[in-house]
């Protein structure tokens, strides 16, 4: 300090010395004057009694200045080497570590993980022989498969299992036009082929698997007028369910350990559940449709239209949209006789299932997935006794009156709902640590977690005019059509989640000149919407899946048509966060350097630096650093700053 006599009030720095000085006339140096510049910073926070400290040591941009009390009236100043990023301990070199794991404070977080397996593929390969009562085989006009597992879920106990083998079967329904003409136009041929295949994955203890079959891509070729070949692409969808516990550092017991914490956030699957609602419903004709004689093909989609879970249940509404393309015998405008003809009918069942469920406090969404192969569309004769469960009639007489005189179709079966209840769990993990009076050392081990940001749906509709292509002659009528979603995407922005893909549609035509055969259409159709998604931001993950409600085709010409589709898709978006935890802390025992230790710094921040590892490049405590240099623990430290740091 400067002495008063000269004219010279003493600066804090001066109260903190406690005696360190320099003479009045002499010049002042540039570390100096940074400390006058920094005094007006310092006045209220440099409360420290000038016992706590031997020297100040000056840091700025590693540069060092040390400020040695040799006796009152001198000051000597000396360049020392340049400081490390996290200063070197007390010692040099370290002679043994000591391990702490018996003396670690942890505690866990439980949840169930779900991580998606595959998919496998397998190609089924299999002759078919046209069975002796149908006649010769001409060419084939549509051909539909649809997938069935043995198991839909596998579980293991205490130990993994080691290889995972997944039986089932397709259930194949050709179609063919005659090589003869006959009574019939269209002939129909169902069959069955077994798939077997070794996943060579193994489960781990106490987790299930999901299985989910889908069918990717069918070829088929006529071998000869009495065998066919169909070579079918099966997809199969593996969701793994594992439950785990995540040890998260609280620290050492008997210890004073500074540790870094950070919110992480990860889904839990809180519970899945299946359950299966009958269905016998009545399918009514339009007015005017002919009757039904015999079914050759129909087309099943299963949509959700609402759910709602509380505590203990989920109610979940959906509809069953259906195509049919059947034959019925109509007379012939031109010779009077009744002759066999294709039509198609079309409309959709409602239903309601309640699932009861275990817990579901604290979901944050759920996901709904529908099998409908069990379910069959049949024909069904007057007095049969099929009817909806909603025709309870009290009088006989008024069951006589509605039920239907002619025969109609009845869909039939069961209809299995599954739903998946998931959350978003919150924890704080320590993911840094230091102690102040000895040298802490750790591993680190990544873990990636997802959160969900959010879920939604959209209806989209598409309309699309079509032409028949060239070389097809004009087309009377469509007796069938039908689709399947293909190449889905979708990619997050901000508060939306894009949806796109392709609909691969197929149209079963009958051409105006009554001497052509029936022909097959297939036409390709893109699809976008947007899912409005609230925490929906550019990068994020995102997932989404669309199905088909309703098909319909209108005729404009006889070379172009109308195709019209409403698309359900729902969507997920999900962030990904990745964090260090902490593994393995043990003490570096290292031999004293019996260096003196500066017991107060005057640091000049940089870029990047924060808080917590300026406390711990100096092993004092973030408390302390906010408390004597008058900040709040949500500062942001600005390049440039100086802070005292006291030890």
């Amino acid at each position: 300090m400067r002495y008063e006599e000269d004219g010279f009030d003493p600066t804090p720095y001066d109260r903190i010395l406690g005696g360190i000085h320099t003479p009045a006339r002499e010049e002042e140096t540039e570390t100096v004057q940074e400390l006058k510049d920094f005094e007006n910073e310092v006045q209220e926070t440099s409360e420290i009694d000038s016992k706590e400290c031997d020297y100040i040591e000056v840091q700025e941009d590693y540069e060092v200045e040390r400020i040695s009390q040799i006796d009152d009236k001198e000051v000597i100043a000396e360049d020392t080497a340049l400081i490390q990023e996290v200063p070197a301990p007390v010692s040099v070199t370290a002679e043994k570590l000591v391990y702490l794991d018996g003396e670690m404070l942890v505690s866990s977080l439980d949840y169930t993980e779900v991580t998606g397996r595959g998919p496998v593929r397998i190609t089924v390969e299999e002759d078919i022989l046209v069975p002796d009562i149908k006649p010769d085989m001409e060419k084939i006009l549509s051909m539909e498969a649809v997938a069935r597992v043995a198991e839909r879920e596998v579980k293991t106990g205490l130990s993994p299992k080691p290889d995972m083998v997944i039986t089932g079967d397709i259930a194949l329904k050709t179609i063919y036009i005659p090589e003869k003409e006959g009574k019939d136009p269209i002939i129909t041929i169902q069959s069955r082929v077994p798939f077997k295949t070794e996943t060579g994955m193994e489960i781990p203890p106490l987790s299930s698997v999901g299985i989910g079959a889908g069918i990717e891509k069918i070829e088929y070729s006529v071998i000869n007028e009495r065998k066919f070949r169909a070579k079918i692409t099966l997809l199969l969808t593996l969701r793994e369910y594992t439950k785990k516990s995540l040890d998260l550092f609280e620290g050492i017991k008997d210890e004073k350990v500074e540790l870094l914490k950070e919110k992480i956030t990860l889904i839990d699957n809180i519970q899945k559940k299946r359950d299966s609602v009958s269905i016998n419903e009545r399918l009514v004709l339009k007015e005017g449709m002919p009757e039904p004689e015999q079914i050759l093909k129909y087309d099943l989609r299963t949509v959700e239209n609402s759910k709602q879970v509380t505590g203990d249940k989920a109610v979940i509404s959906g509809s069953i949209y259906y195509n049919i393309l059947y034959l019925s015998r109509v007379e012939d405008e031109e010779t009077g006789e009744r002759i066999s003809t294709p039509f198609m009918h079309q409309g959709k069942t409602d239903f309601t299932q309640f699932i009861t469920l275990s817990s579901a406090n604290g979901q944050f969404g759920a996901k709904v997935t529908f099998d409908d192969s069990d379910l069959t569309i049949k024909i069904r004769q007057p007095g049969a006794g099929t009817a909806s469960e909603d025709d309870d009639y009290e009088e006989d007489f008024e069951r006589d009156e509605r039920e239907p005189k002619t025969p109609y179709f009845a869909m039939e079966g069961n209809l299995e709902v599954a739903i998946e209840v998931f959350r978003n769990v919150e924890s704080e993990v320590a993911t840094d640590m230091y102690c102040i009076d000895k040298e802490l050392t750790f591993e680190t081990e990544d873990f990636v977690s997802d959160a969900v940001e959010g879920t939604g749906s959209v209806e989209i509709q598409a309309r699309e005019i079509v032409n028949v292509p060239d070389g097809t002659g004009d087309v009377d009528r469509v007796i069938f059509v039908s689709g399947k979603v293909r190449d889905c995407d979708s990619v997050s922005e901000y508060g939306k989640e894009n949806v796109s893909g392709m609909i691969e549609a197929e149209m079963i035509v009958l051409p105006e000149d009554k001497k052509e055969k029936p022909v097959k259409l297939n036409f390709s159709l893109p699809f976008r919407g947007n899912i409005d998604i609230a925490g929906a931001r550019s990068g994020m993950e995102s997932f989404a899946y669309a199905v088909i409600r309703d098909i319909r085709c209108e005729k404009i010409s006889g070379r172009q048509f109308e195709l019209l589709l409403g698309i359900s898709a729902r969507g997920i978006v999900k962030s990904t966060s990745e964090k260090r935890l902490i593994r393995k802390p043990a003490f570096a025992v290292r031999e004293e350097s019996g260096e003196k230790k500066p017991g107060m710094i005057l640091y000049v921040t940089k870029d990047g630096d924060s808080l917590w590892n300026v406390a711990k490049k100096f092993r004092t405590t973030v408390e302390k650093v906010v408390r004597v240099n008058g900040l709040d623990e949500e500062h942001t430290l600005e390049s440039g700053r100086k802070l005292l740091i006291v030890k």
